[in-house]
């Protein structure tokens, strides 16, 4: 047996004997008293949100999740609190088991260069196209979620290369997609554009609980013209499906939503709107492109153009639960 595997043995004997010594000290791994004071494995809690959110992350780390959890009530503690706390341990189990079986992310690189300078420095190169992406991959899971969540990349990462967001896509690998690119980057040469094409993007697991998982990628890409392109992907998939969630399997009304989403966004954007922009038949107030579920609510991105000028940037706005009330059609 090696050094790793003894470390591993000896931190799972440790985990397990802390756990079994907090519930020999407070006789369960709940205790709630008449004045609504609560522990969890211990710990105090001063909410109910708080017990839940302790016991899933305590539960997901056990090597093996109980099918009940040990409460204790001391005192008179009303139906209603005992109902509650009883709700919440059995939710909290559902839950641990899912995330303890979320499906595991890797986030992937792939970089390339071409061109007659680009071992220069940025500042005095004449002609080099550069991709630096990184996005997000399955590698555990079901298939459907590993195939979807590619396919959902390949799109987002082709359209980039090939300059191609209104149009179909053409290349049917990443390899395909940078020859188009640098393709695209050897018809400027000789202009002022070929000195920087870039093509570039980082990911990030915005939320992965083993029921809703929310990836994102945002990117950057120049090929050309006044300006470089800030972009977008950001969705939320069914773990299990692979199944993109759209608006109608999220919230209500999309026209309430609508309505509460550019509140926010006059909130959150008030400082160019006391400049004197407001929204017009150019640019009309949509629900965005790209949307996703996070621990707190449904969080909102506009790219560039999309409901302002690009001068402005882009726009984010979470919409908490709490926000969104009746609207939402999820609970986490």
């Amino acid at each position: 047996m090696n050094i790793q595997t003894l470390t591993a043995a000896f931190l799972l004997v440790f985990t397990l004997f802390w756990t079994a010594c907090q519930g020999d000290k407070n006789g369960a791994w709940i205790t709630v008293n008449p004045k609504g004071e609560m522990t969890a494995f211990g710990q105090p809690v001063s909410t109910f949100e708080q017990l839940k959110s302790v016991l899933v992350d305590s539960l997901a780390n056990m090597s093996a999740i109980p099918e009940k959890i040990d409460i204790r009530f001391e005192g008179e503690v009303g139906m209603g609190a005992r109902q509650e706390v009883e709700t919440i341990a059995a939710e909290a189990i559902a839950a641990a088991k899912l995330l303890k079986n979320a499906p595991k992310i890797e986030i992937l690189s792939y970089r390339k260069e071409q061109g007659t300078d680009c071992d220069k420095p940025d500042s005095l190169r004449t002609f080099c196209a550069t991709i630096d992406v990184q996005y997000p991959s399955v590698v555990g899971g079901e298939k459907a979620l590993q195939d979807s969540v590619g396919k959902w990349t390949d799109h987002y990462l082709f359209s980039m290369l090939e300059g191609s967001w209104e149009e179909p896509i053409k290349a049917q690998t990443l390899d395909e997609a940078a020859a188009a690119f640098f393709t695209n980057h050897q018809a400027s040469k000789g202009s002022a554009a070929g000195a920087g094409f870039v093509a570039m993007s980082g990911s990030e697991v915005v939320y992965n609980d083993g029921k809703y998982l929310t990836l994102a990628i945002n990117g950057y890409t120049f090929q050309g013209g006044a300006h470089g392109l800030p972009t977008e992907a950001l969705n939320t998939f069914d773990a299990q499906t692979g199944k993109i969630y759209r608006w109608d399997e999220l919230v209500t009304d999309k026209t309430a939503l609508l309505a509460l989403a550019e509140k926010k966004v006059r909130e959150t954007r008030a400082d160019v709107f006391a400049e004197g922009f407001n929204f017009d038949e150019t640019f009309v107030f949509v629900l965005p492109a790209n949307y996703g579920l996070t621990q707190e609510g449904l969080f909102l991105y506009y790219v560039p153009y999309e409901i302002m000028p690009y001068a402005m940037g882009e726009t984010e706005v979470l919409l908490t639960f709490e926000e969104l009330g009746d609207l939402s059609k999820i609970r986490l």
